[in-house]
Formats: structure tokens, C-alpha cells, sequence
């Protein structure tokens, strides 16, 4: 990529990026006189960081999806619920169910394993 973002540069600076844009290449955009660049498809890319740590597969629940709108609407009643969604949130596998009533959005993130509230937000949309 860097390559590429050296000859954009260089077009660029000498008023050839017409001739770029249009698919001509550096080849083109030098006058002809340059030997043709490497096609995208041909230029490497970089592994992924190894440092990263995979996110690990989840496992079995032992709290359900209904089980999981029972405890936040235990929290938050009289609120709709919008939408549930199993997330990776602060290291553990939970239940991610978005409420709202009136103005007010309920953000509960619920242990997939326990039925422990991890993180509750509330929010004020106006």
C-alpha cells in the first residue's frame, strides 16, 4: 500500500492524476518512460497482529434470551423491549437487551451464565 501512496503522491505533485485515475498507472502518468507498477491483487498484506487474543466461542448458556428480558424487565419495568443479542462484554458472554420507554433507553448486559446484571446504561433520548 505504501507504494501505491507514494505514486498518488508523486501524481499528484506533478499534475498527472487524471492519468492515474483514469487506469493508466504510473506507467502512463510518467510519460511512458516508468516500467509498470505491481497490480493490487499482487501487492502483500500484512498478517494480522499476532498479539491480539481471539475472542473464545461461547459456552453452553444457562441463562436463555426469555430468561434474560425477565430480569431486565425486573429492572426496568414497564419498558419494551427492543432488541436481545448475545455480546462479549467485559470478558464474559452476556445477554445484551436493549429496552425503552419513552425518552428513556435501557442498555442491560446479562451474564449468559449466572443472570447477573454486568453493566446497566441508561440513557436519555430526546
Amino acid at each position: 500500500m505504501r507504494r501505491i501512496d507514494a505514486v498518488a503522491r508523486t501524481a499528484l505533485a506533478t499534475g498527472t492524476a487524471a492519468l492515474l485515475l483514469a487506469g493508466g498507472g504510473a506507467a502512463q502518468a510518467a510519460g511512458g518512460a516508468a516500467t509498470a507498477t505491481t497490480p493490487a491483487a499482487a501487492i502483500p498484506v500484512p498478517a494480522p497482529d499476532s498479539t491480539s487474543t481471539p475472542v473464545p466461542a461461547p459456552a453452553a448458556d444457562e441463562i436463555t434470551s426469555e430468561r434474560a428480558v425477565e430480569i431486565a424487565k425486573e429492572k426496568a419495568p414497564g419498558a419494551e423491549v427492543i432488541s436481545v443479542e448475545r455480546v462479549h462484554e467485559q470478558g464474559i458472554w452476556t445477554w445484551w437487551v436493549r429496552m425503552e420507554e419513552g425518552v428513556w433507553r435501557y442498555d442491560l448486559y446479562i451474564s449468559t451464565k449466572s443472570g447477573r446484571i454486568v453493566r446497566l446504561k441508561i440513557n436519555y433520548n430526546w
